[in-house]
């Protein structure tokens, strides 16, 4: 009598096979059907499992074993598989499971917000943003009308500070310059908002030629100058004067009455009478700004660069292992006095 053996997903009997049913693609009461005949030998009488093994002996008695070792094996399985019966995975898991399957490759947004260690996660939409920006504003303005403050303005009379505020009203004020950068940065987008931070450098250039050629200064604040006067006093050509002023005007220095005519505003008057502020103003354009430049190429030349003699400073002033940058801003008077601006 051919015995009946099991290996992996196949059953056999002497030299037939065929595949067995795992309990994942067919129900128990399949794998029972097909099993069945297989574990059936001709001309026994298998109405129990008993009869079968008095009618057949030691061969019929093995295959009965077999049969309920399998018939077992694959209850278990189906059982197991039912929903809310000895379930391998709970609710939940399967959700997970579920979804890493669907999308194996795209991370989620729980693991990116993740992986920004100290950095809150951008969760508010632009409405809400817009909703906090209407808030806060309305709380400022509020306080500005009630206490008599000189209202913001970019014109030439308006007030090149705010007034000292009470901590909620600062809060307040803080929360509108905070809320109106995230929108902005939100409805900019990432791709256009790393562009324009790249060309950001220009602005440092046109406010660097204001500086250096004391543009501001060049015409009184209550006046105004067209710029074949103003290329004259500062010494540059009427069309370099051309482009510095209007690139600036796109940072509110300076507005253009006419084609020809430029007067002032408040940002320019701040550069015009402003001595602190045009100090700090030199110090980031002449000695900052050069310095930033060149950092990358002194690590360049010496990518071990730690010393106070190796930085972007010395390298734009040619002193590199010579002398650090206070040395060299205290060998100049002008310099040390507008660094202790």
């Amino acid at each position: 009598m051919a015995r009946i053996k099991r290996s992996g997903n196949r059953l056999s009997i002497g030299t037939w096979s065929m595949p067995f049913a795992p309990s994942d693609v067919f129900s128990k009461r399949a794998s029972r059907n097909l099993t069945a005949p297989l574990l059936k030998d001709p001309g026994t009488d298998t109405a129990s499992e008993g009869s079968a093994t008095k009618k057949s002996g030691p061969e019929a008695a093995d295959r009965t074993l077999a049969a309920k070792a399998t018939t077992k094996e694959t209850e278990t399985r189906t059982e197991s598989e039912k929903p809310g019966v000895n379930s391998k995975l709970t609710t939940e898991e399967s959700k997970v499971e579920a979804t890493s399957q669907a999308d194996p490759v795209k991370p989620s947004a729980e693991k990116h917000e993740g992986r920004k260690p100290g950095v809150k996660p951008t969760t508010n939409s632009l409405v809400q943003l817009a909703a906090t920006i209407t808030r806060e504003t309305e709380k400022l303005d509020r306080y500005i009308k009630e206490s008599g403050a000189p209202a913001p303005s970019f014109d030439i009379d308006g007030p090149l500070d705010f007034p000292k505020l009470p901590d909620e009203i600062k809060t307040a004020r803080e929360e509108i310059v905070r809320a109106t950068r995230e929108l902005g940065d939100l409805v900019t987008g990432p791709r256009e908002g790393v562009r324009w931070m790249a060309w950001d450098h220009n602005n440092s250039l046109s406010l660097h030629a204001i500086y250096h050629y004391r543009i501001a200064k060049s015409f009184p604040v209550n006046e105004t100058a067209s710029y074949a006067q103003i290329a004259e006093k500062v010494g540059l050509d009427e069309g370099n004067v051309r482009r510095f002023i209007r690139h600036a005007m796109t940072n509110r220095i300076f507005w253009e009455v006419d084609s020809d005519t430029v007067a002032h505003t408040a940002a320019s008057r701040v550069l015009a009478e402003d001595v602190a502020m045009d100090d700090w103003v030199g110090f980031c354009v002449e000695d900052m700004w050069p310095a930033a430049s060149q950092t990358i190429h002194a690590l360049t030349t010496n990518p071990s660069a730690s010393e106070p003699t190796q930085t972007g400073f010395c390298a734009a002033n040619n002193t590199t292992d010579i002398e650090p940058m206070f040395a060299t801003l205290g060998a100049s008077p002008s310099r040390a006095k507008r660094f202790g601006g």
